[in-house]
């Protein structure tokens, strides 16, 4: 089993290179948006990307989920060839349609955004990054398929640079705002393309198989209504906080929720992106039902040790990332969307038992159900908290729909998570968040080192609170000498 973890692991390592390398662009950028974006701008910004990512989850069909289902299930590889053949063929025919259709909808939509002839092209620019984006989502997906992780990272550092380059140009140098972001948006998109379509050449084979893509929109289509139910989970906020406060409210709270979102794309997507292709795998087998126990185990161990440090030093983190002191006030909504996160990444696991037994439709309305209840408690807390109240609101979904979704997976395939170590890991980090608040020094690097040490004893007191079992002490202990036998063998092989 041990091994199985090794490798989920190592290829979550190889793939969070590669969500780095694109998703943490908007972090990275933080202190160039700060700076030459308003904070109502940012606002528009983040509306926008929102806007972006919901029509993609619903334009691509879940098709995206399919191609690895189907691919990895496919009896030989002419079969597999034309599977990936006729799905890229039916998503670059729905998204070449749609976006010629926002394209020439430019105008109405960029008047709901409040400065018409200032958005028209910032809106076509979407259009285009819209079509292109859901031709590499597929395009990764397939390398996914086939585990090529290594690939998948270098494609999606490239795009990074790509981004990082073209925004200290067009944003930082030229001051082209919004346009100059999505002129990046795009070129890394169609760069990314180019790049992995040597590889998707070879994947595909010139054959249409419609009993096959019948079967993969039927599979895709309930996870579209999960998809979208989980970024309205996630981005349905910004929309509520741009009615009912306004635009400047956005822009605070999605700062909030990118520095928190390192958990989201960091660890959680290369997570997801990790674990499907091997618990399909593995299903089945000797031991399948301990590894997906053991897996959430440690998962939810990472989450809340990160999402720990992301909320005790949320303070520096702001002032680190900020060019403008409007944004302290979004020091609450790290340390609560943070949180949100662990139990997101909780539920991702729990969810197994409902994709290894193809209970889609559930999955859909487990999530569809936690979204109407986001969108009920924001309408309730937004008016008397705003931001506060819609971070709230988030954190109550997302364990709502950990429990949703464990229940209903546990009747289908009942898995022995362990729930008791689960509280422990919350229960130890709510007391090492509360001692921090109290952390007040006036030199800023006192304070960074007593918050440091408090975060170094989160393992030290779930062992004290008898967390680990005696094999995983025993590995805890053989660890330093198993660092030492692979750097001589290291060291032997470079001589």
């Amino acid at each position: 089993m041990y091994d199985r973890l090794k490798k989920t692991a190592g290829q979550s390592l190889i793939y969070s290179l590669g969500n780095v390398a694109t998703k943490l662009i908007g972090i990275v950028l933080l202190p160039l948006y700060t700076n030459y974006l308003s904070v109502s701008d940012f606002g528009k910004l983040a509306m926008i990307e929102v806007s972006l990512l919901l029509l993609l989850q619903v334009l691509i069909l879940g098709q995206n989920q399919s191609v690895i289902r189907f691919q990895v299930q496919a009896d030989s590889p002419e079969k597999s060839a034309a599977i990936v053949f006729t799905l890229m063929l039916f998503v670059v025919s729905v998204g070449g349609l749609s976006s010629a259709v926002i394209f020439s909808m430019a105008v109405p939509i960029s008047t709901w955004l409040g400065q018409p002839a200032r958005f028209v092209i910032v809106v076509k620019l979407a259009s285009l990054v819209l079509f292109f984006r859901m031709l590499t989502t597929m395009a990764l997906s397939v390398l996914r398929a086939n585990e090529k992780s290594a690939f998948f990272a270098v494609v999606n550092i490239l795009k990074f640079m790509t981004l990082l380059v073209l925004n200290l140009i067009l944003v930082g140098r030229y001051r082209m705002g919004l346009q100059g972001i999505f002129y990046g948006y795009l070129a890394s998109e169609i760069l990314l393309l180019l790049t992995v379509t040597p590889y998707m050449l070879g994947q595909c084979r010139l054959s249409l198989n419609f009993r096959k893509l019948k079967n993969a929109v039927l599979f895709g289509i309930p996870m579209v209504f999960a998809s979208l139910a989980m970024t309205a989970l996630l981005f349905c906020d910004r929309y509520l906080l741009k009615i009912l406060v306004d635009f400047k409210e956005v822009g605070l709270y999605d700062f909030g929720n990118r520095i928190a979102g390192v958990l989201n794309v960091l660890f959680i997507r290369s997570f997801q992106m990790s674990l499907l292709p091997i618990a399909y795998k593995i299903y089945g087998q000797k031991g399948d039902r301990r590894y997906y126990s053991k897996i959430q185990t440690y998962f939810v161990y990472l989450l809340a040790w990160v999402g720990l440090a992301l909320s005790v030093y949320g303070p520096e983190w702001i002032a680190l990332l900020a060019q403008k002191p409007d944004y302290a006030a979004a020091v609450p909504v790290v340390t609560l969307i943070a949180l949100a996160h662990v139990a997101n990444g909780a539920r991702q696991s729990v969810s197994l038992g409902l994709l290894l037994k193809n209970h889609t439709r559930i999955l859909a309305i487990s999530t569809l159900g936690s979204a109407v209840v986001n969108v009920l408690l924001n309408l309730l807390l937004i008016p008397r908290f705003q931001m506060i109240g819609a971070a709230w609101a988030t954190v109550l979904s997302f364990f709502l729909l950990y429990l949703w979704t464990w229940f209903a997976a546990h009747r289908v395939f009942p898995i022995p998570y362990e729930h008791s170590k689960l509280l422990k890991i919350l229960g130890v980090s709510a007391c090492i968040y509360f001692i921090s608040g109290a952390v007040h020094f006036q030199s800023a690097l006192l304070v960074i080192a007593v918050k440091a040490v408090l975060l170094m004893l989160f393992p030290l007191l779930l062992y004290l609170w008898g967390f680990y079992e005696p094999v995983e002490l025993e590995r805890i202990r053989r660890l330093p000498g198993a660092v030492r036998l692979r750097l001589a063998s290291w060291r032997r092989s470079k001589r």
